[in-house]
């Protein structure tokens, strides 16, 4: 049973730090993201330009960052400071639903900033 409980242990503890890369890795990217609508709704502010779709997208990044950053909390004392068990299935569930933000959060920064989307372009 001892080492039952042990291994346990180990293997949140490895899930906990492969989480605390993702939600740091999802975390950055959500940052940069919401640095660089900021400086673009700056540098358009015009009293006859009004960028609404821009203020709703970083809206919805800083949204995003703050759901990410209490996720990042939680990884950290749940995997990282706590030594009580959990079951693994539902480490693996947590882990690969962060994964799974990881990939989206990763395509929304690439099409936003590296695809050559324009953001300017408001309909």
């Amino acid at each position: 049973m001892y080492w039952r409980t042990e291994m346990m242990i180990k293997e949140l503890f490895s899930f906990g730090i492969f989480m605390l890369i993702e939600n740091t890795i999802i975390l950055v990217l959500l940052a940069d993201l919401a640095w660089r609508l900021s400086v673009k709704l700056r540098l358009i502010r015009h009293p006859h330009v009004y960028w609404r779709s821009g203020i709703i997208f970083l809206a919805y990044v800083l949204c995003m960052f703050v759901y990410n950053l209490s996720e990042f909390y939680t990884g950290f004392v749940n995997y990282l400071l706590n030594n009580k068990t959990i079951a693994v299935e539902t480490v693996a569930a947590r882990v690969f639903g962060r994964s799974l933000m990881l990939i989206a959060i990763v395509l929304l920064w690439y099409y936003s900033v590296r695809g050559g989307y324009n953001l300017f372009k408001d309909k």
